[in-house]
C-alpha cells in the first residue's frame, strides 16, 4: 500500500506509545495492530515482533490478561530463537507481568528470572532495575517479606531514572507497613511525597500516588503517617494530573479511591459521588476493571445507606465488567 512502509510502521508505533501514555489502551492497541502489518510488509520481523509486544501490554492495561499472556508465550517462542536483545527482555517482563496478575506466579517468577540473566548478559541497566522490582512485588504477593525487600532495596540502587527510584521505595514502604513495625515507612514517606511532587506528570508517577493513598488506607487506617486532609490533597493533585495529561483511566481510578477515603470518613453523600464520578469516566472509556471496582464500591455505599434498588443495580454492573474481563 504504501511507498515506504518503514516509515509508516515507525510513526504508527510513536502514536500509539502517546495513545497508551495519555491512557488510550484500545486506540493504542488498533494503532499498533496497523504498524505491526507495516512491519509486515517491510520484511521487517524483530519491528512485528516489538509491535505485538506492545499490544500485550495495551491489553493488560484494557485488563485482559489471559490474553495478554497467551499472545507473549507465541511471540516468546519466536524471541527465544533471536539473540539476546532489549526487545527479547520486553518481552519476557510483560509475559512474567500477565502470568503475575493471573496468579501465576510460579511461572512469573521463572519468566522473570530469565528476563534478569539476559539483561546481565547484554549489560542493560536500565532495565535491570525493572526486573528487580517486579521479582520484588512477586516475592511480596508470594508472603516472602524479606526476599522482596533484598529486591526492592536492590532495584533502588540500581535505578537509572527517578520513577524507578520511586516505585522501589513505594515497594519497601509497602512492606514495612505489612510486616514490620513502620519505622521504615516513616522515614520513607517524606521522601516519597517530595519525588511525588518535584517529578513532572506521567502515567507512572500519577498511580504511585494513587497506589501509596491505597495503601495508606489498607495499612494505615488510624491516620498516623498521613492524615485524611494530606490524604485527600494527595489524590486531588493526582486527579488533576491527570486531567492535565488527558488520562481519563488515572482519573476514574483516582476518584475511585477519593470515594473510599471519604467511605473511611463516614462522609457516604461525598463518597458517593466521588464513586460516581469514578464509574461515569470510566464507563466511557470502557475500562472495565475500573468499572468493577467502581460499581461495587458504589453498590456498597448504596446498600448501606438503605437504597437497595439502586445498589443491585450497581452490583450487577460489576458482575457485568468482571465478566467482560474474564472473556
Amino acid at each position: 500500500e504504501s511507498s515506504n512502509p518503514i516509515l509508516w510502521a515507525q510513526a504508527l508505533n510513536t502514536q500509539a506509545n502517546l495513545w497508551l501514555q495519555v491512557g488510550q489502551p484500545q486506540t493504542a492497541l488498533e494503532t499498533w495492530e496497523q504498524a505491526q502489518e507495516f512491519y509486515q510488509q517491510a520484511n521487517d520481523t524483530l519491528g512485528a515482533l516489538g509491535s505485538q509486544i506492545n499490544q500485550a501490554q495495551a491489553l493488560q492495561q484494557l485488563g485482559f490478561y489471559h490474553r495478554s499472556s497467551e499472545h507473549l508465550a507465541a511471540i516468546n517462542q519466536q524471541l527465544a530463537t533471536f539473540p539476546d536483545s532489549d526487545l527479547k527482555i520486553s518481552g519476557l517482563n510483560s509475559l512474567g507481568t500477565a502470568l503475575q496478575n493471573t496468579g501465576d506466579f510460579r511461572g512469573a517468577y521463572d519468566v522473570f528470572s530469565q528476563s534478569l540473566a539476559v539483561a546481565n548478559r547484554i549489560g542493560a541497566a536500565s532495565q535491570r532495575s525493572a526486573i528487580l522490582l517486579n521479582i520484588g512485588k512477586l516475592a511480596a504477593d508470594l508472603d516472602e517479606p524479606e526476599t522482596a525487600l533484598s529486591y526492592f532495596e536492590t532495584a533502588e540502587q540500581q535505578a537509572v531514572t527517578p520513577l524507578q527510584q520511586l516505585q522501589a521505595r513505594l515497594g519497601r514502604f509497602t512492606l514495612s507497613l505489612q510486616h514490620y513495625q513502620g519505622q521504615t515507612a516513616r522515614l520513607l514517606l517524606p521522601q516519597i511525597r517530595q519525588q511525588l511532587t518535584e517529578l513532572p506528570p506521567s502515567r507512572t508517577s500519577i498511580y504511585s500516588a494513587v497506589n501509596l493513598a491505597n495503601t495508606l488506607l489498607r495499612l494505615d487506617q488510624n491516620h498516623q503517617l498521613l492524615s485524611i486532609h494530606d490524604l485527600s490533597q494527595l489524590l486531588s493533585n493526582a486527579i488533576q494530573a491527570a486531567r492535565t495529561l488527558g488520562d481519563p483511566r488515572a482519573e476514574a481510578y483516582g476518584f475511585q479511591q477519593l470515594g473510599q477515603l471519604y467511605l473511611q470518613a463516614g462522609q457516604r453523600p461525598e463518597a458517593i459521588d466521588l464513586t460516581q464520578q469514578a464509574l461515569a469516566i470510566a464507563r466511557t472509556h470502557q475500562a472495565e476493571d475500573i468499572v468493577a471496582q467502581a460499581a461495587w464500591q458504589l453498590g456498597r455505599l448504596l446498600k448501606e445507606t438503605a437504597q437497595q434498588p439502586e445498589a443491585i443495580t450497581a452490583y450487577q454492573e460489576a458482575v457485568k465488567a468482571l465478566q467482560a474481563l474474564r472473556g
